[in-house]
Order: C-alpha cells, then structure tokens, then sequence
C-alpha cells in the first residue's frame, strides 16, 4: 500500500483562508462538473460522463469535493513531485482559464475530517445529512471506458450486476486518462429522483463542522507545483 503524504486542492482566491481552519465544506453538485458533452485535451476536471454509465444516468442530486491524492510514489528520487504530474495539473488549469493557488492538507488532517463527518452521521442529524451517508474514496480508472461502461449497463439490464457494482460505475470511475490526477473524493448522493416536488436546484451543499479542525497546512502559487519538495510538506 502506498504510503499517503497528504493532498491538494486548488482553490479560488476568496476561500483559501477558510481551509485552514475548516468551518464548513462546500460540495459542488455533479452537473459542475459537465459543462459539455466534449471531452477536453488536457482537462482533468470537467467529465462529460461523470455519474452515468452509458445510457443510463445518475437523476439524483449528487455533490462531491476532490481532492488530489499524493503518495511517496508522487515524487521523484529528488523529492521533487514527478513532471508528468505537475506538467498534467497546471495543463489543465490552464485549459480552464485559471490561475489559481493551491493548498496541501497532509494525510492526518483529511483523517481528522473523515472521522469527525463520520462521528456527524451518528450524532443528531439535521439538514441533508438525515436524508442520506457521506462517502468517501478513490477514484478507480480503467482503460477502455466506454466499452467498460457500455459492458456493466448491458449487464445491468440482464440482471447480472449489483446495485454495489452500478454506484460504483456512475461514481466511483473514470476515465483512465484521468488517472494522473489520482483523486479523491467526498460526496453525498440525496434518495430522491431530481424531477420530484422535494428536489431544489442546488448549486452545492455545505457541511457544518464543529468544533472548526485544522485541515490545510500550506498555500503555493500555481507554478510551484513543479518544484515542490516533499520536505517542504513535513515542515509544518
């Protein structure tokens, strides 16, 4: 198993402080996330075929934040993050128009996070959380997508695949050619069909924390990303 050094996120301007001490997280719904139904050169965070299989879709609100893992195996000999990393991230910020800073959150402040939206769950629930469960994982990229996706949907009407199977298709995989981005996700799905009088066109969801945790440790500018250390990541 490889060993977890932390994450990082990039951030728009106004909200890096809030990161540092973390009140509130923002989970975006997943039609953010599918601007159009091209797929992009370069672009590793709008996916035209997030939360569906071939035909069939994902028509419940679902909202998720991701975060890019980074492991030991991230870096090279130097302790430098790998180029084939840095080059893909900045690429598709760039893609996108953006100049944003990013963040680092090292490996035992998501834990903290993790366990105090878990503790949330069994306590007194209040807003979307006593409607549903947040998940947590990894992304999983396969080769061959389409056909991969087209294979379980098919398998799917025949009786053949899980429910188990099928959540995990529409949320859990993507593309092997996000592999680089090596996400990680949270996210909640609502047990309601979108079209139903009870759904609100949301934007997001914000999950109250309390007490405020101490999440991320470090802010760099966006070109940075191709000679961060991992030192500089144990500093603090």
């Amino acid at each position: 198993m490889e060993n977890i050094i932390g994450y990082i996120k990039f951030i728009e301007e106004d909200y890096i402080d809030s990161f540092f001490l973390l009140e509130k997280l923002w989970l975006s719904e997943i039609s953010a996330f599918i601007e159009s139904s091209e797929e992009l050169v370069d672009d590793l965070i709008n996916d035209p075929n997030e939360g569906r299989l071939d035909s069939i879709f994902l028509n419940m609100p679902s909202y998720i934040t991701s975060f890019t893992e980074l492991t030991k195996n991230s870096f090279d000999d130097n302790g430098v993050l790998k180029k084939t990393i840095s080059d893909s991230i900045i690429k598709s910020e760039e893609k996108l128009g953006k100049n944003r800073k990013f963040i680092f959150i090292p490996n035992q402040n998501m834990q903290h996070l993790l366990n105090d939206l878990n503790n949330a769950q069994h306590g007194d629930l209040e807003g979307v959380l006593s409607h549903t469960n947040i998940f947590s994982r990894k992304v999983c990229y396969i080769a061959d997508y389409k056909n991969e996706m087209r294979k379980l949907e098919d398998d799917f009407f025949a009786g053949n695949a899980s429910i188990d199977s099928i959540a995990k298709g529409l949320l859990q995989t993507k593309d092997e050619k996000y592999k680089i981005q090596n996400e990680f996700r949270l996210g909640i799905v609502l047990p309601y069909k979108k079209n139903e009088f009870t759904y609100r066109d949301e934007p997001g969801v914000e999950l109250k924390l309390e007490p405020v945790i101490s999440f991320a440790t470090l802010c760099f500018k966006r070109e940075e990303l191709k000679t961060i250390n991992i030192n500089q990541l144990h500093s603090k």
